[in-house]
């Protein structure tokens, strides 16, 4: 800004050498005769900035960050104040080719406004941007001076470009919507983004009977198996009570690189079944629904993003099978007793999936008492005076004394007959009112004689 250089010249062109880049310059051109009338033409010229350098990015899948610098202002003695800025510009190939563009002018042209990141004054601008997937970006940065008495108005450095490809990464948390006695319906996440829309493939494959135990032990022998092949990934094994078998077996299986799901569907791709979902981010949850199942069967679930010819990996994969009627609750048993109350508990052998539930009605019905039973409840009760009572009448067979609904896996029946004999059956209803068909867990118990009063 302090330089000052005086040359003459006979032409009616110069050229100015070894210039500050990024400088504003103010010219004075005037004619050599003395005591001239001409007045001398002043002009302000600008030299263009160097090429910057591009800045970090800081990726993670699809999500790109990186940081604008701060536009600076360059005073200088004579008011040649000069603004440096620099402009990032994000472009994706498959909508705007860049074929021929050398210049940031070029590039500007085909870059769409939202996509134009500028600096701001005194502050840093961060740019969090998210992609598409399996796409061809260029990240352009380039430096411009701007001075409003320029002749040249606003000097752009020679561009910095940067190409950047997005992977097609598979749909992420596979899980289970709802299911029926002839239905699954299946959802997941993805992390792409935009307004066109994206494209999957789902895929069913039955695995064998639910209570078959060579089924189970074929998908344990594959959790192994790949957990071992992967001793990275991470493998989460839960109950496999919910599908109606003992054992352990995995719920959410594997990762991107799943050598389980091949174990599991290499196999059996013949009898698979696949379907294509297309959905817009913004619109309903992804998800696909899958008919034609079989109440009796394990299914594996899988899914998968397309983008023309290219596929994702594989997501996690699930295993479950339709909705069918709850299996009988185990080891029931009475943790309670007084002469009006029966309180028990049991262990239920289903666990309802994820957003569904389950509830236990417990049905109570008085049990007529033998002979036998009778005189030792009336010796009981008369304080073994041998005074005994005639044998309740049986109660019908059908119906019920009590029948109430437990949300939890323990009851309390109240203001029960004292010294009677009643039979407690605990039926497990599912998420859709469905109960048990099998034969459900009965106890047999007599609440206690009530205090005695006889002196």
């Amino acid at each position: 800004h302090s330089r000052q250089e005086v040359q003459r010249v006979a032409e009616e062109r110069v050229m100015l050498e070894d210039l500050n880049p990024a400088t504003a310059y103010r010219i004075l051109v005037s004619a050599s005769v003395k005591d001239s009338p001409c007045e001398p033409l002043s002009i302000v010229l600008l030299t263009a900035p160097k090429r910057p350098k591009a800045p970090k990015l800081s990726t993670s899948m699809l999500s790109v960050v990186f940081d604008v610098p701060a536009s600076i202002v360059h005073p200088a003695s004579d008011g040649l104040n000069a603004t440096v800025s620099t402009t990032a510009v994000v472009i994706c190939e498959k909508e705007q080719s860049t074929s021929g563009c050398s210049t940031a002018v070029d590039l500007l042209e085909k870059a769409q406004t939202r996509n134009i990141f500028r600096s701001t004054p005194s502050t840093a601008q961060r740019v969090d941007l998210r992609l598409r997937s399996s796409k061809s970006y260029k990240f352009v940065f380039f430096t411009s001076i701007h001075h409003p008495e320029a002749i040249n108005g606003i000097v752009h450095s020679k561009p910095t470009v940067v190409d950047f490809y997005t992977d097609c990464f598979p749909p992420q948390s596979l899980h289970l919507i709802s299911r029926t006695k002839g239905s699954v319906t299946v959802g997941w996440t993805t992390p792409d983004y935009g307004s066109k829309a994206i494209h999957f493939e789902a895929q069913m494959v039955p695995l064998g009977p639910s209570k078959d135990p060579t089924t189970l032990t074929a998908i344990q022998q594959a959790v192994h198996k790949a957990g071992a092949d992967f001793a990275d990934d991470r493998v989460e094994e839960g109950s496999f009570g919910d599908l109606g078998a003992g054992g352990k077996i995995l719920r959410a299986l594997g990762s991107q690189h799943n050598k389980l799901a091949v174990d599991l569907f290499s196999d059996r791709l013949q009898s698979s079944v696949m379907q294509k979902v297309s959905s817009k981010i913004g619109q309903p949850a992804l998800h696909c629904t899958f008919t034609s199942v079989s109440p009796d069967l394990l299914y594996a679930f899988r899914v998968r993003q397309t983008t023309g010819d290219l596929c994702s990996e594989w997501s996690n994969t699930l295993v479950t099978a339709p909705l069918a009627p709850p299996p009988p609750v185990t080891n029931l048993r009475v943790t309670g007793l007084t002469p009006t109350t029966i309180h028990i508990s049991w262990v239920p052998s289903q666990l309802p999936q994820e957003g569904e539930t389950m509830s236990y009605l417990v049905q109570a019905r008085a049990v007529a008492p033998t002979v036998a039973n009778s005189v030792s409840i009336a010796m009981s009760t008369a304080g073994g005076r041998g005074i005994s009572s005639p044998p309740r009448a049986a109660p019908s067979k059908d119906k019920f004394d009590r029948e109430e609904v437990s949300h939890t896996t323990t009851h309390e029946l109240v203001g029960l007959t004292p010294s009677c004999q009643y039979r407690v059956i605990v039926t497990p209803v599912n998420h859709y009112g469905e109960r048990c068909v099998d034969k459900n867990a009965t106890l047999l118990v007599r609440t206690e004689a009530p205090p005695s009063t006889w002196r």
